[in-house]
């Protein structure tokens, strides 16, 4: 924690009767997926039962009526947002209604397993906690948790760090397996299990730095499988009992005791999905793991097919249609997950990868069409968001794959704010800024992520068409944004780890800010240090180290504040300087655990809202009616008042600037996944945006509105 030296004068707002809680509905914002599907299962006996994980956003369950996918963990809250990484997902053969998920995003804090009786409406924990790694390495490989299709009492998991474990009774209590003899390295461990269908107690589980291993008892005890390929990403059983594995060494077949190695001729690299059909044991077919960066969708894009058990092989060339007018067709098995057939439709097959769900009703065909499935499917990680007092309703800045203007809430962009794959292109938006009195005037910072070209853009149009800056300065990476509220040309921008910048012609030139310390550490913070006066064109504030900072000369130059108390806390991380439209040096600052403060004076002097115990995003928007108070949104919990002994981390709504409140958050759509960053709309009241760290955007508006 940091302290700020700010003089504070700390008060309690009423705590009497708040305004009357208004329903509110929440909902994604139509983006399109743009999001890793790590993996996808079928239930063998009822048919369009599908599920899928995903390596950021949750799990999902497909809806075959309208081809939505539909999420399963949106109830969860903020304080269980590492729970959607999608480390693995499990059917039970024997039971359609149940589903377990192994749940967990990184390996610095317990994963969990969560079992369902309703095919994931609800769910219950269960006792099983262990580091979890969904959004990892290796997290496109098969599933480590695995249910037995001759004994739904018995489930395996494979872990990354803590070895195997296994259930008896339908996952309420679990043994570890030390029996287990796999050289099980940590961060990776037994990658992924499968259960033969034919032979009850048969299982395989791989140990991905060592090899395959064996077990005749349900996973009690394990043999391993002499000459047996090493890092196995997916298996897959043939109905006649032949063992398929894929991986970073290749494509193998285990028969009979005999290992033979498939790989295609002359295509010996890393393989990420295999499936065999199972109607027909010899109808085996793969996919590559990692990157297709072929343009041309008239030549092969790693996807074979075999009809003689993997002896000789076919390559596929795909027509693939998407559903999404922004995704470029070559998007198609960019780093493919896993690959399935569907076993209640000869023909059809899924494949999973970087951006969204594909399936075919024509795998056998020469060239099969392949259609992706997005709807509902939202996980793109937004950096910041923007809504203008006029043009697009909302505008957001976005890792990998740039940004969007989103004309309309409830259907996907046309285009990103970008070209896909030109080394021009901001594939990674961080911020973008309007001009108060222009409003369609827009400056975005970003740039290139992995090949190292920064800079930004500017538009005229409200964002529909952008141009590069004139020029811009080497080796900085600009982080965030803002433009004077009088004068278009006049933008700021504060550097990684560097001196903040300025240009004063829109972007022809640029030199360095005086008076400020270094920009952020690093893009993954959701910090937002810098704003311009919403009425004054010549002001700008900033926020760092402890300290307020302010411009009275267009950014040219920036003083410390004086203060007096160090009574305000700020976390680098997430601290939040936002100004009030129409207000004159009115300026607010969150800082996570240090509440929210206000001041009239342009940072002189602050008043503390003393209810909050914890603000970790707030925004303005629209007021209720002309001439009230702008209102204002929080991303928060409450240290006293009527909403103190609410669990947790709600989303809050004052109309009369934080006198009284009102709780909007939605139990059902708790907007629980990481939230970092939140806007209000300047054009529609009770409209409000949320981005999340992997569930995409999501907004909310009282219900009976028309956004």
């Amino acid at each position: 924690m940091i302290c700020v030296v700010l003089a504070i004068t700390a008060y309690s707002l009423s705590a009497a009767e708040p305004v009357k809680d208004s329903a509110y509905r929440w909902q994604s914002v139509s983006i399109g997926g743009g999001g890793y599907v790590t993996g996808l299962v079928i239930h063998p006996k009822v048919a369009d039962l599908v599920y899928i994980r995903t390596d950021v956003g949750g799990f999902y369950r497909w809806n075959p009526h309208d081809g939505s996918c539909m999420p399963l963990i949106d109830h969860f809250r903020t304080e269980q947002s590492s729970y959607f990484g999608g480390e693995s997902l499990a059917i039970d053969p024997g039971n359609p209604d149940i589903l377990y998920i192994a749940a967990g995003m990184y390996l610095n804090s317990k994963g969990a397993i969560f079992k369902s009786d309703d095919r994931g409406q609800t769910w219950n924990k269960l006792t099983l906690e262990t580091p979890m790694n969904g959004n990892g390495p290796l997290r496109s490989g098969g599933e480590r948790l695995v249910v037995s299709p001759h004994d739904s009492n018995i489930l395996l998991f494979g872990s990354r760090n803590e070895g195997l474990f296994r259930s008896q009774d339908a996952g309420t209590t679990w043994s570890k397996i030390d029996a287990f003899p796999g050289n099980l390295t940590v961060k990776e461990g037994i990658e992924c299990i499968s259960f033969d269908t034919r032979t009850a107690g048969l299982v395989y589980a791989c140990a991905f730095r060592d090899a395959v291993y064996r077990s005749a008892d349900a996973g009690l005890t394990w043999t391993k499988l002499e000459g047996s390929p090493a890092q196995v990403l997916r298996m897959d059983i043939a109905g006649d009992g032949t063992l398929f594995t894929v991986g970073s060494t290749g494509v193998f077949r285990f028969r009979e005791g005999v290992w033979k190695d498939l790989t295609p001729t002359g295509e010996h690299r890393s393989y990420g999905s295999i499936t065999v059909d199972p109607k027909d044991p010899k109808h085996v077919a793969i996919c590559y793991a990692g990157f297709n960066k072929n343009p041309n969708l008239d030549q092969p894009r790693g996807l074979y097919e075999s009809k003689d058990g993997g002896d000789t092989w076919t390559s596929k060339i795909c027509s693939p249609e998407s559903t999404v007018p922004w995704h470029s067709p070559r998007n198609m098995a960019m780093s493919a997950s896993s690959l399935t057939f569907d076993p209640h439709h000869p023909g059809r097959a899924w494949l999973t990868d970087f951006f969204s769900v594909w399936k075919t009703d024509g795998f056998t065909q020469e060239r099969p069409v392949w259609k992706n499935y997005s709807k509902n499917h939202e996980e793109v990680v937004p950096f910041s968001l923007t809504s203008p007092p006029a043009g697009a309703p909302l505008l957001s800045a976005v890792a990998d794959v740039g940004g969007f203007r989103h004309d309309s809430l409830d259907e996907f962009p046309s285009e990103m704010l970008g070209k896909w794959g030109s080394a021009n292109w901001d594939q990674y938006t961080y911020q973008i800024a309007y001009c108060e009195t222009k409003p369609l005037e827009l400056a975005r910072a970003g740039g290139n992520h992995w090949n190292g070209v920064w800079g930004g853009s500017i538009s005229h149009d409200g964002g529909k068409t952008w141009q590069r800056y004139k020029s811009f300065p080497k080796n900085v990476v600009p982080l965030r944004i803002a433009m004077s509220a009088t004068d278009p040309n006049k933008i700021v921008m504060a550097i990684q780890n560097g001196q903040a910048i300025r240009t004063k012609d829109g972007g022809t030139t640029w030199e360095q800010v005086t008076g400020l310390p270094k920009g952020p550490s690093d893009q993954w913070k959701w910090c937002l240090p810098l704003a311009a006066d919403n009425v004054d064109g010549d002001v700008f504030y900033y926020v760092a180290d402890g300290k307020l900072y302010r411009s009275n000369d267009g950014g040219a130059s920036f003083t410390l504040v004086s203060g007096k108390s160090p009574t305000f806390y700020t976390d680098p991380n997430w601290t939040q300087l936002r100004t009030v439209p129409g207000k004159k040096g009115e300026i607010w600052v969150s800082g996570l655990n240090g509440g929210l403060a206000r001041s009239t004076d342009g940072g002189e002097t602050f008043s503390r809202l003393t209810q909050f115990k914890q603000v970790r995003l707030f925004a303005f928007g629209a007021p209720a009616a002309a001439g009230e108070p702008a209102a204002l949104y929080v991303y928060g919990a409450f240290f006293h008042g009527k909403f103190a002994d609410k669990p947790g981390i709600g989303i809050y709504r004052s109309l009369d600037l934080g006198k009284t409140w009102q709780d909007i958050q939605d139990p059902k759509v708790a907007v629980g996944d990481s939230p970092c960053c939140m806007e209000a709309s300047r054009q529609t009241f009770g409209l409000v945006f949320i981005g999340t760290n992997g569930r995409g955007i999501f907004y909310g508006a009282q219900a009976g509105s028309s956004k």
